[in-house]
C-alpha cells in the first residue's frame, strides 16, 4: 500500500509541477525573439510601444558595451565604463 501511496504522491506532483512551469517555460504570445534577433527571448510586451522602444534601448547599450570591451581586449578601460 505504501508503494501505491508514493506512486500517487508522485504523478500528482508531476501534474502541479507541469501544470505551473510548463507555461512560463514556453515562448511568448508574440512569437519570440525580442531586440530584433538578438536571441533573446522575453515577456510579450503586448504592443506597448513606449516599453518596446525602452527594451531596443537597453539592447543597444548592451551591444555597444560588448563592442567596446572586445576592442579594448576583453576588459572595459575606466574611460569606456564612465561613458556607458
Amino acid at each position: 500500500m505504501n508503494k501505491l501511496k508514493r506512486a500517487i504522491f508522485v504523478t500528482i506532483a508531476a501534474i502541479l509541477f507541469a501544470t505551473s512551469v510548463g507555461p512560463a517555460m514556453a515562448l511568448p504570445a508574440g512569437g519570440g525573439a525580442i531586440g530584433g534577433g538578438t536571441g533573446l527571448y522575453g515577456p510579450d510586451l503586448g504592443g506597448d510601444a513606449r516599453a518596446i522602444r525602452k527594451k531596443r534601448a537597453i539592447l543597444a547599450v548592451r551591444k555597444e558595451g560588448l563592442a567596446l570591451r572586445t576592442a579594448d581586449g576583453g576588459k572595459l578601460t575606466e574611460k569606456h565604463r564612465a561613458y556607458l
